[in-house]
């Protein structure tokens, strides 16, 4: 498969500072932060200055500096009945062939979502920025008495 969708430095810093012109809050989930800590550890150079760079990047986000913003609400996303969730709904995620981390980044979408915000995902992944669809909103019940 191949992409044509390249993301390499430049677009990645034009998109961010597109972003934050724009006055979005940059929030970086606990997956992507675990996977982008994966790959500066196995790359075949550079990594002492890019874990640097991610550490840096890490302190902005805890210290809430602008634009980033800190995602305090993880422990809502892995509570016991998240886990469940998850539990529940992984093996289909799986066998789709998306990962783990993708699937618990969707979840921080949807939390975002849920609170009426406007969510983009920057990635080169088709299955994972589809993801940043809004999901149709069922309409609110009606109890029979009030119809």
């Amino acid at each position: 498969m191949t992409n044509d969708d390249h993301w390499d430095k430049p677009r990645v810093d034009a998109e961010i500072d597109r972003a934050i012109r724009g006055g979005a809050t940059l929030v970086l989930p606990l997956a992507s932060i675990i996977e982008t800590g994966n790959h500066i550890a196995q790359g075949k150079r550079s990594r002492f200055d890019e874990a640097k760079r991610l550490a840096k990047l890490l302190e902005l986000v805890a210290d809430g500096r602008s634009p980033w913003a800190a995602f305090t609400h993880q422990l809502e996303l892995w509570s016991a009945d998240a886990l469940r969730k998850l539990a529940q709904k992984w093996p289909h995620e799986a066998s789709a062939q998306r990962s783990i981390g993708d699937a618990t980044i969707l979840d921080v979408v949807r939390y975002y979502q849920n609170m009426g915000h406007h969510v983009e995902i920057l990635t080169a992944d088709r299955e994972l920025k589809a993801g940043e669809a809004a999901p149709a909103r069922r309409p609110a019940l009606v109890p029979r008495r009030l119809r």
